[in-house]
């Protein structure tokens, strides 16, 4: 089937792709603030922001991309172990919609067992593949 753009049709991918652009920035200016948190020592509040966005962001189906950013551009080396983990268990429940959080999984549990080993990495993470 052919399909013909309108400008309907345009306006659409448009705002689609702005609306992808919107998810990369927000994505990196929230990682950005976590790691600087994170630099300066302060956990709880770091942990604080990870469970209030994403609970804002899991409140809504449409909200889906924006979570699949973060954990496209999340680095493990500058999380540490209880941020990865808050990270993974607020999303266990919607893990299959979130595309990219499988690899980020991976790349934690090899981060936290070159770090702590595997039986620790195993008991943090194990359930939340």
């Amino acid at each position: 089937a052919e399909t013909v753009l309108s400008e309907g049709n345009g306006e659409f991918f448009n705002t689609l792709l702005d609306s992808q652009d919107k998810a990369k920035a927000d994505a990196e200016e929230f990682l950005a603030n976590l790691y600087a948190l994170i630099r300066a020592g302060k956990l709880d509040l770091a942990t604080d922001q990870v469970y209030d966005r994403m609970h804002d962001l899991l409140s809504s189906p449409k909200n889906i991309d924006a979570c699949c950013e973060i954990f496209r551009q999340a680095k493990v080396d500058r999380l540490n172990s209880s941020i990865m983990r808050s990270l993974l268990l607020l999303t266990n429940r919607d893990k299959k919609c979130i595309w990219p959080r499988r690899s980020f999984f991976e790349k934690a549990f090899e981060s936290i067992t070159a770090t702590q080993g595997s039986d620790i990495a195993t008991r943090l993470l194990g359930r939340l593949r």
